[in-house]
């Protein structure tokens, strides 16, 4: 009777838990950002690259390498890579990194043109997250909570503007790239007109502690904490849902739709998927051997990098 109770349970996981590893990459090393467009994934690292790779084959495509850092004692290192983002016509590369000093550098990529410094070390800024207004604007969310507008063709700030209190962790632009929602360390979600840089709204009574990645679509934010919980916000009524973890929950991700959600989900490295409006579990990806910091959503199925530098891709239950 007992082995009967336990096979049936067996079968139960099962069916409960029934994502497919599809692929498997490997970046080489820690995974800080990744996009999808045109059939390739670029991938940012820890160690100052950024890494085309056909998705379809896996096939490195192409490697962009910064120049090296100098580290406390006088050493050249690589730079971490904080985020990378493709511009609407798909012909630039927005990169923002760590510099010397514990400060940042962001730099434009171009095909056949290399790569171009747009804000040196000597600004002395430290800049978190960029992600492209339009082909020639780009926004960036610094560490101090303040949010910029930059022109980069002409190499300039438009405006650099205090949004909060506390120190920021993530941006993200809304589907139509007019507003920006920030998360920071004092558990509170800011949303603000790109335009302007004016504060149109605060989320917050689900966090008590540090935030970290967010995600906006469609009047949604999903966004993970320090305090193990995910939360979510819709803009348009100011209600939320608070959704359970049990760890500190690095990364979140919607699909495209908004309808579903991922997060890292527990000490063993599964990431959870859910059904926003509802909360119903759909499935829980498991096999990552190392934390989960980057999740993509990605038709029908779900792409997650690892601090390890292996990058999996899942098809999950629906």
């Amino acid at each position: 009777m007992r082995l009967k109770y336990l096979f049936l349970l067996f079968l139960l996981t099962l069916s409960v838990h029934s994502a497919e590893l599809l692929k498997k990459f490997d970046a080489g090393h820690a995974v800080t950002d990744m996009l999808f467009r045109d059939g390739v994934l670029f991938v940012s690292t820890e160690q100052g690259e950024v890494r085309l790779i056909n998705f379809r084959n896996g096939k490195l495509i192409e490697t962009i390498k910064l120049p090296s850092i100098r580290d406390f004692m006088g050493n050249p290192i690589p730079p971490k890579v904080y985020s990378i983002d493709i511009s609407p016509s798909g012909k630039r590369m927005l990169i923002v990194s760590e510099a010397s000093g514990g400060f940042s550098e962001v730099y434009l990529y171009e095909k056949g043109r290399g790569l171009e410094k747009l804000i040196d070390l000597g600004k002395n800024m430290i800049i978190k997250k960029g992600r492209f207004y339009n082909d020639n604007l780009a926004v960036f969310g610094l560490l101090g909570d303040e949010i910029a507008l930059f022109d980069v063709d002409a190499k300039r700030f438009i405006y650099v503007v205090q949004v909060g209190t506390s120190s920021l962790s993530d941006i993200n632009l809304s589907d139509d790239k007019n507003k920006v929602a920030v998360s920071d360390e004092g558990g509170v979600v800011t949303l603000v007109s790109v335009k302007d840089g004016k504060v149109l709204k605060r989320f917050k009574g689900v966090n008590v502690d540090k935030l970290y990645e967010l995600d906006y679509r469609d009047e949604k934010i999903l966004v993970g904490g320090r305090d193990r919980r995910v939360a979510l916000y819709y803009t348009d009524t100011g209600r939320y849902r608070r959704f359970p973890s049990r760890f500190l929950v690095f990364s979140v991700a919607m699909d495209e739709s908004a309808k579903l959600g991922a997060y890292l989900y527990n000490e063993e490295n599964d990431v959870r998927i859910i059904e926003l409006d509802t909360g119903r579990e759909l499935d829980l990806l498991k096999g990552h051997e190392y934390p989960v910091s980057v999740i993509l959503f990605l038709d029908g199925v779900v792409i997650t990098g690892c601090d390890d530098g292996k990058i999996f891709v899942w098809r999950y239950k629906r």
